[in-house]
């Protein structure tokens, strides 16, 4: 966290660097400010690989409304639901679903039993964050600090807008570290000889 808040005060022209999140420089206070909520915006934003987790969802009490057979409790650590895991496979259509809350919970609901969200969580270990990531978020930290530091809504602007380009890069980025598995044939196609 220290390295990105120096890169976001690098990228706002800052000469100044911090050494701990916890310092009582002006830097280091707008830097802890922001540091979190910045760093969930950008999870959210994009479906990235080391934020990805798969996991058996929870039943919920309340019953679901009735045009859903399932309520799901909604994941604790969860950023953004991405889908829901087709038993089918990867390739068979989505799953539909929709979030809703009930008696103050989020809840997910769907007509799948033993439903699997595929979600992004919220990493707090900047050590799983890919380079991207962490270049990204610098940025969009870089955005929220500028005015209180330099006063210029431009560098807020250029920040913004370097950021948003890095969002639309995400995708190649983060396909760099994939390999997704060849399309399987339709059992009927593999059964022929």
């Amino acid at each position: 966290p220290v390295n990105i808040g120096n890169l976001a005060l690098s990228n706002v022209g800052s000469k100044s660097s911090i050494e701990d999140m916890n310092g009582t420089s002006t830097e280091a206070k707008r830097i802890k400010q922001w540091y979190n909520p910045s760093r969930q915006q950008v999870l959210e934003a994009f479906d990235w690989s080391f934020a990805r987790k798969r996991e058996a969802m929870s039943l919920d009490g309340d019953d679901p409304p009735d045009q859903w057979t399932y309520r799901y409790q909604y994941p604790a650590d969860c950023i953004a639901i991405r889908r829901i895991w087709n038993p089918a496979g990867e390739t068979a259509a989505p799953v539909p679903f929709a979030l809703e809350t009930s008696n103050g919970r989020k809840t997910v609901l769907t007509d799948l039993e033993d439903a699997v969200a595929i979600y992004t969580y919220d990493v707090t270990d900047s050590g799983l964050f890919s380079m991207h990531f962490s270049m990204t978020l610098s940025y969009l930290i870089g955005a929220y600090i500028a005015m209180s530091l330099t006063g210029k809504r431009t560098i807020k602007e250029d920040c913004l807008k370097i950021y948003n380009q890095m969002i639309l890069a995400a995708p190649a980025q983060n396909a760099n570290e994939n390999v997704e598995p060849a399309p399987k044939d339709a059992d009927w196609i593999s059964g022929r000889t």
